[in-house]
């Protein structure tokens, strides 16, 4: 079994058309994950996408909304993400206002990615007879860029935010009140923080939802740690793959891909870059004063050990 993810911005139509071509895989399951906070929010428990995908094709342009609505008709299965945060009503009013987009599909709903893996070893293999006119009628539109905004016509974007300081906890805080806006979709990578400068954080965000998890520990924090009894031999493997990147602080750096709406995507990004620490800042975290950090200290621990 090979389980393949691609981007939440991608049209599964390439894929599925490769699969059905390919003699040397089978096909099980197309899959589509779709924010049910976000439905709730943006499209009134669902309601309304229908009818603005309809109204998007009346018009002949291709938003957010054709995406999603063909990423449902080519899946066997759409799981809800975030039922967590959705009352069970909610639920099943966005399971019915989406299953007639494609009534052959299975909804599941999940959260926290909390999903039996046995779920998905089904014994059919996908119905490709299903979506052979959906290919043809979408192979030339797939290509065209998104319209992803009345007032212009702007792609969908995916730009890459890279530094090796930290975020200031406080401002990183009050620029996601402020900058987390509609256009900014999708979120990912990971950061570290001055007030937490052993452990390497994970920032996932979807739409208005932002996650931190810690996904372990920086090098350069377990080898500066006396606690740990290394040999010199694997003092030396740890400094080796510290050294082999690029950055002022050890192996301490920050690596973010937002995707979202482009005047959006510059916009967050452009408050993110003010959120990093200035050279004074840095000099005082050098110095061991302390900065004011909001965000929760009980989050998420991916990684229990330290290694190198």
């Amino acid at each position: 079994w090979i389980v393949i993810e691609t981007s939440g911005s991608s049209h599964p139509l390439p894929l599925v058309e490769y699969f059905k071509n390919s003699v040397q895989f089978a096909l099980k399951d197309v899959i589509t994950l779709v924010d049910a906070t976000w439905l709730r929010d943006d499209f009134q428990q669902g309601a309304t996408l229908i009818p603005k995908w309809q109204e998007n094709v009346q018009r002949g342009i291709r938003g957010v909304e054709n995406l999603l609505v063909e990423q449902i008709m080519f899946s066997n299965r759409v799981m809800l993400t975030k039922t967590d945060k959705v009352d069970d009503n909610t639920v099943r009013n966005i399971a019915q206002a989406i299953h007639p987009l494609n009534v052959y599909t299975e909804i599941i709903k999940t959260s926290w990615g909390n999903l039996d893996v046995r779920t998905l070893k089904g014994k059919q293999d996908y119905n490709f007879v299903l979506v052979e006119q959906l290919i043809t009628e979408l192979r030339e539109a797939v290509n065209e860029p998104l319209n992803l905004s009345d007032k212009d016509e702007q792609s969908l974007v995916a730009k890459v935010l890279k530094d090796d300081r930290p975020f200031h906890p406080a401002r990183l805080w009050n620029i996601c009140q402020q900058y987390l806006t509609k256009g900014v979709f999708r979120s990912k990578g990971f950061f570290w923080f001055p007030t937490r400068d052993d452990v390497s954080l994970l920032w996932s965000q979807a739409n208005g939802n932002v996650g931190l998890e810690i996904t372990g520990f920086w090098r350069a924090s377990v080898i500066e740690d006396e606690s740990q009894n290394y040999t010199e031999e694997h003092r030396q493997i740890l400094q080796d793959k510290i050294d082999s990147v690029e950055s002022r602080f050890g192996d301490r750096r920050c690596r973010l891909t937002v995707i979202g709406q482009e005047d959006e995507v510059d916009a967050f990004i452009d408050a993110l870059e003010s959120c990093f620490l200035t050279d004074e800042e840095l000099d005082q975290w050098q110095q061991g004063e302390t900065f004011e950090d909001p965000w929760p200290k009980k989050i998420a621990k991916l990684n229990q050990k330290r290694t190198p």
